[in-house]
């Protein structure tokens, strides 16, 4: 995925990496190639009670994703909270918002992106 949003980046488009990214090694990878290209690295910390995301899995239906109540507790066991020099690039989010995809850029926009 960095080779791709490098290439991505080379071409002069901007990159959303959409991942779990539960480990802070797999954050500082992308952290250092927006350094190295100077582009803006942004982290958007999506802050969903535990019930929502159960319900949210099991209404699934023809979904190609792989989630399962079991993926989701492994998930919250292994995951790395952020560290403290990554809270700068954090733009965090609850689950109030984000019914849609329209409504989250517009978000981000009147945020922090802009």
């Amino acid at each position: 995925m960095v080779e791709l949003a490098e290439s991505i980046l080379n071409a002069g488009f901007s990159v959303i990496i959409d991942a779990a990214f539960l480990k802070a090694e797999q954050r500082r990878l992308f952290s250092r190639l927006a350094a190295a290209k100077k582009v803006k690295f942004t982290i958007i910390d999506f802050q969903v009670p535990l019930e929502t995301l159960c319900r949210r899995i099991e209404q699934r239906r023809n979904d190609p994703s792989e989630a399962t109540i079991e993926v989701l507790n492994q998930q919250l066991k292994s995951a790395e909270p952020l560290a403290n020099n990554e809270m700068s690039c954090v733009i965090t989010f609850n689950d109030v918002i984000a019914n849609s995809t329209d409504e989250l850029i517009d978000q981000l926009i009147s945020t922090k992106l802009n």
